[in-house]
């Protein structure tokens, strides 16, 4: 190979190198943003299943003011505690202080499966529950469906002691509040079936 064609490859390096690094890192920071909501958790594009924590401050708060507002409600219609998250469109809103601290909550493996104008359907996150009355029970694969309403509920899982149920205990414009209570067995009511 002549001098000139070790030019020339040179030059083509060169204009290549010139282009492909600040583009490369043009893409590596478009990676990081999603529609300026700060992500916890994992998250994904495209066509695939949304299966995310967002961190929206704004959202946390109006989850924990409903929760406040209900809180003696709750605490009656669930006696041996609860479970209080948001759900949107995009994945879960999940305040620091509404999961006891002895309960664990694996959100990577709950998705949205659908949130339209009427309905949500939710696979809830594996739960294993620690309370001072609920001691180790899991709770894994379970998939509510309920339609958009305050109030409407859906039974969950019957054990001798317990019966646990989620609850759409609030409606934001974006996004649905959902409570997950355990209820004994000798106060529960049977009606377990969503309201239509």
């Amino acid at each position: 190979m002549t001098g000139n064609a070790w030019i020339i490859i040179g030059v083509l390096a060169a204009a290549l190198a010139a282009f492909a690094i600040p583009y490369g890192f043009h893409r590596k920071s478009k990676e990081r943003s999603i529609t300026g909501v700060q992500v916890d958790g994992d998250y994904v594009a495209g066509n695939k299943t949304v299966n995310i924590i967002i961190a929206d401050p704004t959202l946390e708060a109006e989850v924990k003011r409903i929760t406040d507002k209900q809180n003696d409600e709750l605490t009656k219609k669930y006696p041996r505690g609860s479970v209080v998250f948001g759900v949107t469109q995009k994945g879960f809103i999940v305040p620091k202080g509404l999961v006891p601290p002895t309960s664990k909550i694996q959100w990577d493996t709950g998705k949205v499966l659908e949130f339209t104008e009427k309905s949500i359907k939710v696979l809830l996150p594996h739960m294993i529950i620690n309370t001072e009355s609920v001691k180790g029970t899991q709770i894994a694969g379970a998939v509510v469906s309920l339609p958009k309403e305050v109030n409407a509920k859906r039974g969950l899982l019957k054990l001798p002691e317990i019966r646990i149920q989620a609850e759409i205990i609030g409606l934001h414009d974006q996004m649905v509040i959902i409570g997950v209570g355990f209820i004994p067995i000798n106060n529960e009511d049977d009606s377990n079936t969503t309201k239509q």
